[in-house]
Formats: structure tokens, sequence, C-alpha cells
């Protein structure tokens, strides 16, 4: 049960998200995402990064089809505002060896602003160099989900379903600098660090299980902390127009993603993660739209990782672009 609710907690390491440049928007230009993704894993990396079958108690092979969302809004020329959801909620879930079991439901989104120090436009001026800085906060979105009612579904036999994310709220920041060759190529270093507050053991899936079965011989604990989340990326970026207002985009993102053991009452659980994936994506922007529009297709291969999934995902990114 335990791993199976780690390779669950690891899906938030491995879907998509909405990693970026160091370009902001204009003045006054509205940005909507729509980024629906299918992930699937038949294996999981141990905590010493050998690649093991998912077992049939684990739930065996499993599929999710994921639903993102994003809006960024240019404030000026050097600060765009953001609400990201992504990953956004998951709509299907799928375990071949756990047919009653789901984990569907949504993860944090992440409200804050990006802000460009140096660039073109920024405080900063510079046409070789953009660095941004994007604080935030992450704000819990499954506030109907009841651990104790999923758990006591789960105790009888019946169909439960267990969150994928962790379900906290949160702080965070993203770093981004990018080093422009030339007009269609540029350099990208983007990272991530997200830090979880602690959270209720009774609003924990598997605290309220292991309560289910084992009653008073397993308490359910005051806090759960999960620590930090950090992602560090590298990626080279390639834009050319192919025709009057297309542009056709590609790049390469190489992405590492850590996170230190979850502690429960001050226990560490040794599940420690980190995951090395690389993401292939090509994209079309149409820019004489009526409303101007972009598609992006991706592909992410986990490389190598431990105590996480081998999860394999692709993900679809409309952007949709409006002058206000």
């Amino acid at each position: 049960m335990k791993k199976l609710l780690l390779v669950l907690v690891m899906l938030a390491l491995v879907l998509p998200a909405f990693a970026d440049d160091a370009k902001v928007l204009p003045k006054g230009v509205l940005r909507t995402y729509i980024a629906p993704s299918v992930s699937f894993a038949s294996q999981s990396f141990d905590a010493d990064g050998e690649k093991q079958d998912i077992a049939a108690a684990e739930g065996g092979k499993q599929t999710f089809v994921n639903i993102g969302a994003a809006f960024e809004y240019g404030v000026n020329d050097w600060i765009s505002a953001a609400i990201q959801w992504g990953p956004g909620y998951n709509v299907y879930s799928d375990f071949e060896d756990a047919e009653d079991m789901s984990a569907n439901g949504p993860f944090e989104a992440f409200v804050g602003a990006k802000v460009q120090v140096m660039g073109e436009m920024a405080p900063a001026k510079s046409d070789k160099f953009r660095v941004a800085f994007a604080p935030g906060v992450m704000i819990p979105m499954a506030f109907g989900y009841d651990a104790d009612e999923e758990a006591a579904n789960a105790g009888a036999g019946d169909e439960y379903n267990v969150l994928p994310a962790n379900n906290v709220f949160g702080i965070g920041g993203r770093f981004y600098a990018d080093y422009v060759i030339n007009k269609e190529v540029f350099l990208n270093i983007y990272s991530q660090f997200k830090y979880f507050f602690p959270k209720d053991g009774k609003d924990d899936f598997a605290q309220q299980y292991a309560n289910e079965l084992f009653g008073p011989f397993a308490p359910i604990a005051d806090e759960i902390k999960y620590g930090y989340e950090l992602t560090l990326e590298f990626e080279p970026h390639y834009a050319t127009m192919i025709a009057d207002g297309v542009e056709l985009s590609t790049g390469l993102p190489i992405t590492y993603v850590m996170s230190p053991e979850t502690e429960i009452d001050g226990t560490g659980q040794d599940d420690a993660s980190k995951s090395l994936d690389v993401t292939a994506n090509v994209s079309a922007f149409f820019q004489k739209l009526p409303l101007p529009m972009e598609v992006q297709v991706g592909y992410t291969y986990p490389v190598w990782g431990e105590n996480s999934s081998v999860m394999n995902t692709v993900v679809t990114q409309l952007k949709f672009y409006a002058k206000f």
C-alpha cells in the first residue's frame, strides 16, 4: 500500500506543467492555455534508480488523462500576472490490477506574477539576455475531498479515489534566464522551488486507510510534512517563420526534479525522490488568425529516477491570445 501511494504522489513530478522561458507578454495581452495530456506507466524507479515493474498489489499498469489550464496577462511590458493550473485535473485514471481504485481530482494551482528584470523592454535593457523571476503561492483545489470516506470505501471493498496531489497550500518561486544567440535560437535555464505547508493527518488517505484497517494500532498522525520540490531545467529553443504569420518552434527541455522524504509526525519515510526527464516538443503559432492561436505537442520520456514513476506523457497545449 505504501508503494502504491508513493507512485501516486510521484505523479506531481512527471505530469506536465507550464515551464516557460523568460519572455513576458506585451501590455494588455491575455494568453489562455488549455493543455490535455495522457500519461502511462508500467514501471517505477526504485530507491537505487533501477526500473521495476509495478506489481499487481501496487496497481499494475497505470494510465491517466489530465487537463490543465492557465491564464496570463501582460500588466505592462515587463510584468505578467498568471494563474497556472498545470498539472490540472485528472479526469480519468485506470489501474490495470486495481479496478476499484481511481486517482482522479485536482492538483494545486499556482498564482503569481512573472517580473522580467532584464530584456529588451525590461528595466535593465539587453537584447542578448532575458532574466525573469516569478514569486507565487500554491492553492489546493480539492476542497471537497473526504479522505475518511474514501478510506472507508476502500476498507469495505467498494470503489474509492486517492487524490494525485498533496492538496496543501504552499509558496514558491521561479527563475528564468535566456541567452539569445540570434533571432531564431536561444537557450533557456529554468528553475522552480515549491515549499508545501504541513498537512493534518486526518486529511490524508493513507493515514485514514491504515486506521480503517488497524484501528488503535495505527493512530492517525497529527502532521505530515512534504517539504519542498525543486525543479531544474535546460532547454535549447529554435523558432522560425515558415509562412506569412506562421511561426514554427521546437524545443528539447531536459528536466531534473527532486523532493526530500516525507515526514510523518517527525519520522522520515525514506521516500526522497528524484527524476530526470527529456521532452521533445514542436509548436506552430498562427499569428494572423482573428484569435491568434499556438498549438504545441510534446512527448516526455523518463531517463532516470529514484522513488518515482517511469511515466511517459503526451501533452498538447492550445494557447489563445487576445489584446485588451
